[in-house]
């Protein structure tokens, strides 16, 4: 499932960042090392596809709220254009620290599918594994398998 590449965003707030992207792939890496996320997708980014990865560690700035392995949206759309249409599958996310796995702010259209996401623990049972809120619509989340996390699976 995952290859043998490992990016290590070495204490960088991310290891990708997309605001304003279209057509994006991301596969079959090891993403690591990201202060706050290992991947970002902001508005107005679309079409963005991100599978057969291992997603860990990405949580250096150990703050208490703000690290995923994978973050959306920003808080708003940007000249009315969400992040969108964006697929999330195959992956697996773990973590041992205050952490989400999948975070999203006002996303639309976004697909979560057959990942593998566990041990998301935290201070205070910090731990959230797949989170849309503020405005996200259009959302599917569907096979994935969920263990080991502090607070919810899916919020």
């Amino acid at each position: 499932m995952v290859g043998s590449v490992t990016i290590d965003a070495n204490g960088s707030e991310e290891a990708f960042y997309f605001t304003g992207a279209r057509f994006v792939i991301i596969e079959g890496l090891r993403i690591t090392g990201g202060a706050y996320h290992g991947i970002k997708i902001d508005a107005p980014s679309t079409d963005i596809v991100i599978r057969n990865n291992a997603l860990f560690d990405n949580t250096r700035a150990n703050s208490q709220s703000q690290t995923s392995a994978i973050k959306g949206g920003g808080t708003a759309p940007v000249n009315g254009v969400y992040a969108s249409r964006v697929i999330i599958q195959n992956n697996e996310i773990y973590q041992s620290t205050p952490f989400r796995g999948i975070d999203c702010n006002a996303c639309k259209d976004w697909v979560v599918r057959y990942n593998y996401i566990h041990d998301i623990w935290g201070a205070r049972l910090a731990g959230t594994c797949i989170q849309f809120k503020s405005g996200s619509t259009n959302t599917i989340i569907e096979g994935n398998l969920i263990t080991g996390y502090g607070l919810v699976g899916i919020s």
